[in-house]
């Protein structure tokens, strides 16, 4: 009887291991689909496209952007190509996990010659979770003179499936540097400094999140604002009105990979690994075996 408890225990120690290999870290590795790849037909004038995910519960989205005014420019670039990119340390780095640096991870990249207005609608093909998205506008610019007319501003809201907005509080807006972090994660754009301003965070009406470049810090570099919506998003527009002449931004956007733990199962394949499959015939086999003696 011993040897039965000792042979079956054996098995599911190995299918422990297999599982504890096979499973989904918690928090996302760069290039691993957490981040969305953004595409478009031209990736040099982007105002139309897709967005891919590795979720199966949202594993894509199209987006459309807009220019209502002024002179802009949009297009698709990868973040090392702009040095700019989200930590592991920074504030959603440690919700999302890093985008960089990355040859694979990209980014949306606004750009504007004079004072200009532009929107951008991302609409998912299935309504993303509540606490599952996270959306940043990062290197938010400003003349720092303390003067709002000289300064970007961005503007998000966002509806669930139903078509009703989300409230301020459910977009949950923040800001962080990308800069204030250890110098070893630091984007390419930090040049190995320790930016510590960020954009102001307003709730302007009831249903939008509200960024806008740092007034009167020395610097605007790093300057980043996110939300991470608390309830569930189906659409989600950003307005941005161009202040600062020559200014840019880039945009980057994450749906969280699902795993389903302690099963070996990965959400991204549908499958068992063939390591798992095979332990759990050998419990099987084992189980069978014991019982027939």
């Amino acid at each position: 009887m011993a040897r039965k408890i000792v042979g079956i225990g054996a098995a599911v120690t190995a299918l422990g291991l297999a599982v504890a290999l096979t499973s989904s870290p918690a928090l996302a590795a760069v290039d691993d689909g957490t981040w969305g790849i953004w595409a478009a037909e031209d990736v040099l004038d982007a105002t139309a496209g897709t967005i891919g995910f590795g979720s199966t519960t949202v594993p894509s989205a199209s987006f459309v952007y807009t220019q209502i005014s002024g002179d802009t420019g949009v297009e698709i670039a990868t973040v090392n190509d702009k040095d700019m990119w989200v930590p592991a340390s920074s504030t959603m780095g440690a919700v999302f996990g890093a985008n960089g640096p990355s040859d694979i991870e990209n980014l949306l990249d606004y750009d504007a010659n004079a004072t200009s207005e532009a929107t951008l609608v991302i609409t998912f093909d299935a309504e993303v979770p509540a606490n599952e998205l996270g959306l940043v506008i990062m290197d938010i610019d400003s003349e720092n003179t303390g003067l709002a007319a000289d300064a970007d501003r961005f503007t998000i809201e966002a509806t669930n499936a139903a078509g009703t907005d989300l409230t301020s509080s459910e977009l949950n807006g923040g800001a962080f540097n990308f800069c204030n972090v250890p110098v070893a994660e630091m984007p390419g754009d930090c040049n190995d400094t320790a930016y510590t301003g960020v954009p102001t965070v307003t709730e302007p009406t009831a249903t939008s999140v509200f960024f806008e470049g740092s007034l009167l810090n020395a610097s605007d570099d790093g300057d980043s604002g996110w939300v991470n919506p608390t309830a569930a998003v189906k659409t989600m527009t950003v307005t941005w009105l161009s202040q600062d002449g020559g200014s840019s931004a880039k945009l980057a956007i994450a749906v969280k990979k699902s795993a389903l733990p302690d099963t070996g199962l990965d959400v991204t394949t549908g499958a068992l690994t063939a390591l798992v499959l095979g332990v759990l015939g050998a419990v099987a086999l084992i189980a069978t075996r014991r019982r027939r003696a």
